[in-house]
């Protein structure tokens, strides 16, 4: 009787580590929280930077080698108004091959796939009732561009 709770046990342990490896797999990356304002010349990336949050939905970002247009913008739920998080689309240039995001002291680097919505930072560490820093200015890295033939 006890071997068979035992080998139950094991299944219903090795059955919830199965889920949480599926659930993990499911999600977006995570994005790589840094200090400071990381450029991306230290990438060994151009840029395309926004010197500013995001702040309204058809909003265009343009240097001549690469322009993105913001598709969806969110506030802080508390009535400040302050932009915590957005989402693009690529209108043309060479790939993103990553976004940074900076807020308060940090910054959070997006990889492609990238996940619906960019967050600013988060304040202190997840899971401690943190909120978000507001977004201070967005870095969309893509490869140098060559020159026209």
């Amino acid at each position: 009787m006890k071997a068979s709770i035992v080998h139950t046990r094991r299944f219903a342990v090795l059955g919830a580590v199965l889920v949480a490896l599926l659930v993990m797999a499911a999600l977006p990356a995570v994005a790589a929280k840094g200090g400071g304002n990381l450029k991306c010349s230290e990438l060994g990336l151009e840029e395309l930077l926004l010197d500013d949050a995001p702040s309204y939905v058809g909003q265009i970002v343009s240097n001549g080698d690469v322009t993105v247009e913001i598709t969806a913008v969110g506030e802080k739920l508390d009535g400040s108004g302050e932009i915590v998080k957005f989402m693009w689309t690529q209108l043309d240039g060479p790939t993103i091959d990553s976004v940074v995001v900076k807020g308060g002291p940090a910054n959070y680097k997006y990889s492609n796939p990238y996940p619906d919505y960019l967050w600013a930072p988060i304040k202190g560490e997840p899971g401690t009732g943190s909120s978000h820093h507001e977004i201070s200015n967005v870095r969309w890295c893509y490869p140098a561009v060559g020159p026209s033939a």
